[in-house]
């Protein structure tokens, strides 16, 4: 720019500003306006020459003018010129900052330079805090919120590198919008960095002595420091001086008192202040419980739950509220200590203290499903092997005169040892006398049959689980075997008789419990003894069938589809034991093809359900050699399915080639779908698979006994729709392709004629000489392709 220019637009920014500055004298003139000079104004002198060109006091004037600019766009919410000034006073810090940096240096940059260099320091110093505050997050009315807290923390630490620059007046002013930031934070929840701002603003003032301060300073710095601690500290004495005579302890003045204290800080007190008063009132809880003042116990109870103590944490909260359960249980109002339960969050409720007074109070209400829950839940948790809150449950439930509840609890005490019994004690033969006295009870008690079944089932799984633990450890252990032979024996046969007795009267899921428990049973009695035990394999045979059906039942019901695979993998798994016990039953001379039979069916379905294609066409050879019967049945499993056509078609193609002449009605149906499939999609190979479906058709025709003729009705079909197809491949100008057409549908035609005198094959043949000579261009008529398909 030219130096007259230069010199012209220096004045016109400088006048403007003049201007400005008597604008905002007068209350009349829009604020707005104000601004708008004012920033237009500063651009002016800004762009009159770069900052590395302009002198110093020309830089430290301008950067002066940038920062009350940008100050009064802050004060009237105009953050965006706001932004764009302090981005243009970028530059002139910079140049600023590396004068400063070179003269170091310098000899003569010493104390007598220190009042010239003072303005140019409190300038850096206010464009900061300036940056600062036009990046952090404060009060929402504020216009100079960006929640942009990264580029605040980059301007907070450009000003404390030059820390020794800020003098008392900067430094008010940078820890008041410190403060501000921190207080903002604490409200929006975020403690951790509302503590390093807060901590900022203190150190801030800390820096300078408080002398040289002014008196807001000073209330700032102490409101930022103290103001909660001393105000707990107080608090925590006046509980405590209340607490020394607890016979004169009132709780409404302590309640007021902290409502009141709450409400002035706007928060919870702190964890420490919150361990102190709550060790303080839990001595008085229990003083007042040791000499029967319950109520008084349990209003200061609620107390201790005030939303004031949030700092206790779930723990502490837990214990209190569990006292408040085992008085209402310790008064006998059990309706009140069921609502109290009910009250507690998820995390205490499933504490292992809290699942016993639930089971207490279960045992009171004759609540025979809350206790056998709540015995679960304490067998769930992580208590090592420490049995004691399940001891403590037997002999509440001997107490009440429960012997079904005894006998759980007894049960569930040996769960929690894996199965393991006591010391003493023979765990299979209490496992027997339990399951004995379990199935009296299935036959006795009708009314919760269906809990004493589920019961019943979940202790042949423990007794299954226990003999399998026992019997995979080294055969070196010098440990007893209780799960003998013979133990395993009995339970395999009960197991097996009790299933196969209630199968279909019990639920899927209780079924399939005891099927798999015989299963674990089998597998030990056959490792247990080697001999070829022929009847041991069929009742095998016969679980594996049965768990199968189960499986499929379940997965079928199931609303969940990940549950439904996972059914129908275990389905899959069950087949393969009984493909792997053919060789052994056929030995033995076992006939079990109804079952195997039936286990096919099952795979094929769940193939489809998993997506198992490429297996579907060994299933079919598999049942094929087993009972041909069957493929029916698999083919509406197939065409029900929404498998890709591509494997539809291929699956199917193995049906027909398994059938057998007796089922020509059915492999005739199966061809005409196969074939509409084949000519009315589009996959790899449909073409060719059309033509041999037809070929096929045609063979069966030829090949089939008098008495078992293919359909008439499935021939002219085929012939009928080939032929339609002709005529559309002759509409699209593909001459070859509706001379093979035409071919195919004379193929099947005459396959027809023994049993319709021709008729189908001349009338096609009439049409096609029509429709073959248009395609070839012979003759002088010619026959549209309407007609031709009529």
């Amino acid at each position: 720019m030219q130096r007259q220019h230069a010199a012209e637009l220096d004045q016109c920014g400088t006048d403007l500003w003049n201007l400005a500055v008597r604008l905002r004298s007068s209350n009349e003139n829009d604020v707005e306006i104000v601004v708008l000079t004012r920033v237009f104004a500063f651009h002016l002198l800004h762009a009159v020459k770069p900052a590395n060109e302009r002198s110093r006091h020309n830089n430290l004037r301008l950067l002066k003018a940038a920062n009350k600019s940008a100050k009064l766009c802050l004060e009237h919410n105009d953050c965006g010129n706001a932004q764009n000034i302090l981005s243009c006073a970028a530059s002139i810090t910079d140049v600023l900052n590396r004068e400063e940096d070179g003269a170091k240096d310098s000899r003569l940059h010493r104390a007598s330079n220190d009042d010239v260099e003072a303005p140019t320091r409190a300038s850096m110093v206010e464009y900061l805090t300036l940056r600062v505050m036009l990046t952090s997050s404060a009060d929402k009315a504020k216009a100079w919120k960006q929640e942009r807290l990264e580029i605040a923390e980059a301007m907070y630490n450009k000003a404390e590198a030059r820390k020794d620059w800020i003098q008392p007046v900067e430094a008010e002013s940078l820890a008041d919008l410190l403060y501000e930031i921190g207080k903002t934070l604490y409200k929006r929840g975020d403690s951790y960095p509302a503590s390093q701002w807060l901590e900022r603003a203190h150190q801030t003032l800390a820096a300078h002595e408080p002398d040289r301060l002014s008196d807001d300073a000073g209330d700032l710095r102490l409101f930022v420091d103290r103001q909660t601690e001393w105000a707990e500290r107080a608090l925590v004495t006046r509980f405590w001086l209340t607490t020394i005579n607890p016979s004169t302890f009132e709780l409404t003045p302590i309640t007021d008192l902290l409502e009141r204290f709450t409400d002035s800080i706007g928060c919870s007190l702190s964890s420490t202040a919150t361990h102190a008063a709550q060790t303080i009132f839990w001595k008085l809880v229990d003083t007042f419980t040791e000499h029967g003042q319950r109520d008084q116990a349990e209003k200061l109870c609620h107390l201790l739950l005030h939303p004031a103590f949030e700092q206790a944490g779930q723990f502490n909260r837990g214990k209190i509220q569990r006292r408040l359960i085992m008085m209402a249980t310790g008064s006998e109002d059990t309706a009140r200590a069921v609502q109290l339960y009910n009250e507690l969050p998820i995390e205490t409720r499933s504490a292992p203290l809290t699942q016993y007074l639930r089971y207490r109070i279960a045992i009171r209400e004759h609540d025979q499903v809350s206790a056998l829950e709540a015995l679960q839940r304490i067998c769930d948790t992580s208590m090592a092997r420490d049995a004691t809150l399940l001891y403590a449950c037997v002999l509440e439930a001997q107490a009440s005169g429960d012997r079904r509840q005894a006998i759980a609890a007894l049960r569930e005490v040996t769960r929690r040892f894996n199965y393991g019994a006591p010391n003493g004690v023979h765990l299979p033969a209490l496992l027997r006398c339990t399951a004995r006295l379990l199935v009296s009870e299935v036959s006795s008690n009708a009314s919760s049959t269906a809990d004493l079944i589920t019961e019943l089932c979940t202790l042949f799984c423990g007794a299954a689980t226990q003999a399998r633990t026992e019997h995979s450890r080294d055969e070196q252990s010098s440990k007893v075997v209780q799960f003998t032979n013979t133990e395993v024996q009995w339970f395999l046969r009960n197991a097996y008789n009790l299933s196969v007795s209630h199968f279909g009267e019990w639920t899927s899921e209780q079924t399939s419990a005891l099927l798999e428990c015989c299963q674990i049973f089998g597998d030990l009695s056959q490792k247990l003894d080697q001999t070829n035990d022929h009847e041991r394999t069929r009742r095998m045979i016969v679980v594996d069938g049965l768990l199968s059906q189960c499986l499929v039942k379940m997965a079928r019901q199931a609303q969940d589809h990940e549950l439904a695979l996972q059914k129908y993998a275990e389905v899959r798994k069950q087949v393969d034991r009984v493909r792997q016990a053919q060789e052994q039953a056929m030995k033995g001379g076992i006939h079990f093809e109804a079952i195997w039979s039936r286990l096919l069916c099952h795979d094929f379905e769940a193939c489809i359900q998993l997506q198992l294609l490429d297996s579907l066409v060994k299933i079919v050879r598999e049942a094929s050699v087993a009972s041909v019967d069957i493929l029916g049945k698999l083919a509406e499993m197939l065409l029900a399915s929404d498998i890709s056509q591509s494997a539809t078609v291929t699956t199917l193609e193995a049906i027909i080639e398994a059938s057998p002449p007796s089922s020509i009605a059915s492999a005739a149906r199966w061809i005409r779908i196969l074939y509409h499939l084949c000519t009315t999609s589009s996959f790899p190979d449909s073409e060719q698979k059309a033509g041999a479906m037809l070929h096929q058709a045609s063979r069966l025709a030829e090949r089939a006994p008098p008495n078992a003729q293919y359909p008439a009705e499935e021939l002219e079909w085929l012939a009928t729709t080939t032929f339609n197809r002709a005529v559309d491949a002759y509409c699209s100008s593909d001459e070859e392709a509706c001379r093979a057409r035409v071919e195919e549908a004379l193929n099947i035609a005459n396959q027809l004629a023994g049993r319709d005198g021709g008729r189908l094959r001349d009338a096609m043949v009439k049409r096609a000489s029509g429709l073959l000579g248009v395609a070839g261009g012979e003759g002088d008529e010619t026959t549209t392709p309407e007609a031709q398909r009529r």
